[in-house]
């Protein structure tokens, strides 16, 4: 296992200005509408290279090719405190991305809550949680709807560059993951960030006993053998007794009851079991995307957390329906693939992923008032914080409303 070190990036990225108008010729890029999803010829557009990727992906993975790729690991653990943004679903029409992409690029942001102002600082590590752009991954979609306006937010860095990882979505894997290696995982720049993964996958080691891990489920159907050996590999080599780990996905696990859902469950169980839970650490926090909402829902030990996130710039769904409860239960689902052996050299706890029931309770969503058409038409794109306390170790989680002091995010003033 090879580890990352910081400021390992060869090349310096490009200190460029901030575009002062829109015009293209300064941009670069062409600043793209909404996706229009009713649309006949987008639908069948779409359709078309689903079921093709489908057809290819039960064929070729290409993550069997990334796995020739040195395992690495992300150690940022000797700071005192680690900032860390987390954006997902994103990739849409230009008003809503840049909106976004200008938040996370801006140093400082002051958020008042409940009477009190918080300072913010820009994360010294971005997430991108999955399916960084729409509807398909051609590299023209790519560059238009998400790297054109995450480059027009932060052409440059100040001091330090901010570090940029990505798991791949549905709407990534439409290609077969081409144009997702090529653009995250060949440590090039975007913008002021940089990236840094040579996977489609990864493990970074935070500040005081943390973990957050990145998986790739593919179409939500199953966690390939390399990776699994990858993370397997992690938990025995430098996973703790007593660590916590975030787990980062591109799903919304238990959404339904597919048979590709019912596999991605399993398989997330499965990670659980057989790698967290015997080398002694737990699994505290569950990050998902593909629902364009926010909800964060604590289980009934107050400990562990299960949030959806995925208010990177796509249209919002409704969460007027949610009930105030969820129980979260394992699937027991015959394995259809290999898997490599499970690590005893610790003694195993017992945990959600050990095959009983979790309930959680919801504790907040977004969009979430009495008028959620509204809300949706608004774009509240701001942030509130709440704060979950795991053991001695605070985690502070910005979630998507509320108001934050913005006077502009136009790139066009």
């Amino acid at each position: 296992m090879v580890e990352i070190p910081e400021g390992s990036v060869d090349m310096p990225a490009p200190c460029l200005a901030r575009p002062s108008s829109c015009d293209r010729s300064e941009l670069g890029f062409v600043r793209r509408p909404m996706v229009r999803w009713l649309d006949p010829h987008q639908l069948v557009d779409t359709a078309v290279r689903v079921l093709v990727s489908g057809v290819f992906s039960s064929y070729a993975d290409n993550r069997e090719l990334q796995a020739l790729e040195p395992a690495e690991v992300a150690d940022r653990s000797g700071q005192a405190d680690l900032w860390l943004d987390h954006v997902a679903d994103l990739g849409d029409g230009w008003n809503s991305t840049y909106t976004v992409a200008r938040l996370l690029a801006t140093e400082e942001l002051k958020l008042d809550w409940d009477g009190e102002t918080y300072a913010t600082e820009r994360g010294r590590i971005l997430v991108m949680g999955g399916d960084q752009v729409y509807p398909v991954p051609k590299a023209g979609e790519y560059e238009n709807r998400m790297l054109g306006p995450y480059r027009a937010a932060l052409p440059c860095a100040a001091g330090e560059a901010p570090e940029l990882f990505a798991i791949p979505g549905s709407h990534d894997w439409y290609d077969g993951l081409v144009n997702f290696t090529s653009i995250f995982c060949r440590k090039r720049w975007i913008g002021g960030w940089k990236t840094l993964q040579r996977r489609s996958y990864f493990a970074i080691r935070v500040p005081h006993r943390w973990w957050l891990w990145g998986i790739d489920i593919q179409f939500g159907s199953y966690i390939d053998e390399a990776q699994l050996r990858y993370f397997a590999g992690v938990a025995l080599d430098q996973v703790q007794p007593g660590d916590r780990i975030i787990l980062c996905m591109a799903k919304e696990v238990e959404s339904g009851r597919k048979g590709t859902e019912v596999h991605s469950d399993r398989d997330v169980e499965f990670l659980e079991r057989e790698i967290i839970q015997p080398c002694g650490a737990q699994l505290v926090l569950s990050l998902k995307s593909g629902k364009h909402y926010y909800a964060r829902y604590e289980h009934e030990d107050g400990v562990r957390q299960h949030i959806a996130s995925g208010g990177g710039g796509a249209f919002l769904h409704p969460t007027t329906t949610f009930p105030s409860a969820w129980t979260f239960r394992a699937r027991k689902v015959p394995s259809l693939i290999a898997r490599p052996a499970p690590i005893r050299h610790r003694r195993c706890r017992n945990g959600c992923g050990s095959g009983s029931g979790c309930s959680h309770r919801t504790t907040f969503t977004f969009p979430g008032c009495s008028a959620p058409l509204k809300c949706c038409w608004r774009r509240c794109w701001d942030c509130i914080s709440e704060t979950v306390t795991s053991h001695s170790a605070p985690v502070t989680f910005f979630t998507p409303c509320g108001r934050a002091r913005r006077s502009s995010f136009s790139p066009c003033s």
